[in-house]
């Protein structure tokens, strides 16, 4: 072994310059199988959080209450908190098909100081400053989202730290207090339990983190149909079971749940079912003011359409990478072949045969590939270390392959060549 290891160094030292080129195609060609792995990783991970509502239609619910004196009339009426409540309840339990509620209202975060990627507008350039809230703050305007039960189960949303939503989260039990989960980018701005003021549709509330959503994690719905959570905060639909004290209460539960039946229903069925279905929810909840936008399908096939056509000029390039690299190492062997024919022949008359040789031969096309090849594993494992066994065995694949492809040229030569040809060149 050390010999061969001493005559594969003094080899790779011959041609520097071509050795050196050949490996920074190597790890070129392993920086675009990087990529590629990592698209797959995210259509993956994006199909596994659509997978439960992907074949199936969306049905937009909105109320009716279109005009002030309509909206306020009904917000007048006695019974109207108690409706509102039994439809929501009726949508959730009795509807017989997914009911989801996703709605992106911002809540007032009490604070002198807020990193401005979690106000709402930053994306679209727009700066905000702090505010009084009632003479009360400073308080900067979040970027938050609620869901309902049955959403955060659909979204199959995973945690990175801290622990998930449970069924009693989505029940307001305790008075002014609302479980949270924070976006991956808040890490390490929040601590888990760290209790946060804020005022949700003009209430106060302390809002207490629970944990940390994993990083590009997806949700959406008809308004919303690719949105990540990194930079928000996500809160469970609250229920109230409690009869409101005052005025105030009872206008804030009757806007909050205003907002909840104006969700969307999933479903396999078709249109003339759903509507069936969601008329007797109606009829058996005394809520007339609601109605059924048209059934339309999410357009969850242009972000899989788009991360696919990247793939596939990924792939084109991977593969042409791959193939110059194949036949760089080929014409490489070959010319190396061709110089050292007197260095063969001296281990011929040495004792050495033809498979040790090729031995020497296929040592250093090993060497050649496993050093780009490590060091890509390094940096991955070290950058961006997420799965990081599965991406050694796809670089050690490729390397077995572009090695099997560019030796078999060059073991059909040594086969060809007599020994008796090599002897002749000694003497």
């Amino acid at each position: 072994m050390k010999m061969i290891m001493k005559e594969v160094g003094e080899s790779l030292k011959q041609r520097k310059g071509f050795t050196f080129f050949i490996m920074l195609q190597i790890f070129v060609l392993l920086l675009a199988v990087t990529i590629l792995f990592l698209h797959y990783i995210q259509i993956e991970k994006k199909s596994a959080q659509v997978h439960a509502l992907q074949s199936l239609s969306s049905f937009q619910l909105s109320d009716t209450l279109l005009s002030n004196s309509d909206f306020n009339a009904f917000l007048d009426e006695p019974d109207s908190l108690l409706r509102l409540k039994k439809l929501y309840s009726n949508l959730e339990h009795q509807l017989g098909e997914k009911y989801i509620y996703m709605f992106t209202q911002p809540i007032d975060i009490r604070t002198s100081a807020y990193q401005e990627k979690f106000l709402v507008g930053y994306e679209d350039g727009v700066k905000r400053e702090p505010f009084l809230i009632e003479g009360e703050g400073p308080y900067q305007n979040v970027k938050a989202i609620q869901l309902n039960q049955q959403a955060w189960e659909s979204y199959q949303i995973k945690i990175a730290d801290g622990a998930n939503f449970s069924a009693v989260d989505f029940q307001h039990h305790s008075q002014g207090m609302i479980p949270v989960l924070l976006g991956a980018e808040y890490s390490g701005t929040y601590q888990i339990g760290d209790r946060l003021a804020g005022n949700y549709l003009f209430k106060d509330f302390q809002l207490i983190v629970k944990g940390f959503i994993q990083p590009n994690t997806l949700v959406f719905n008809k308004n919303n149909p690719e949105l990540y959570v990194d930079r928000y905060i996500v809160m469970p639909a609250q229920q109230f079971a409690v009869v409101p004290a005052d005025e105030k209460e009872l206008y804030f539960q009757q806007i909050h749940y205003l907002q909840m039946i104006n969700g969307t229903i999933f479903s396999a069925e078709n249109e003339y079912v759903v509507r069936s279905k969601f008329e007797h929810i109606k009829a058996i909840s005394d809520f007339p003011d609601t109605m059924l936008i048209g059934m339309t399908n999410l357009p969850l096939h242009f972000i899989f359409a788009a991360l696919s056509q990247n793939m596939l000029l990924l792939a084109i390039m991977a593969v042409s990478l791959f193939v110059v690299c194949m036949l760089s190492i080929a014409i490489l062997m070959k010319s190396k072949l061709q110089d050292n024919m007197n260095n063969y022949s001296i281990h011929l008359v040495s004792g050495a045969t033809r498979s040790n040789l090729f031995a020497y031969m296929l040592a250093e096309m090993i060497v050649l590939l496993a050093i780009p090849g490590t060091i890509a594993v390094q940096l991955y494992s070290t950058v961006i270390d997420v799965h990081v066994g599965t991406y050694a065995l796809l670089v050690a694949a490729c390397i077995g392959c572009m090695l099997m492809l560019s030796a078999a040229p060059i073991y059909y030569q040594f086969r060809k060549w007599p020994v008796s040809m090599l002897l002749k060149r000694t003497g």
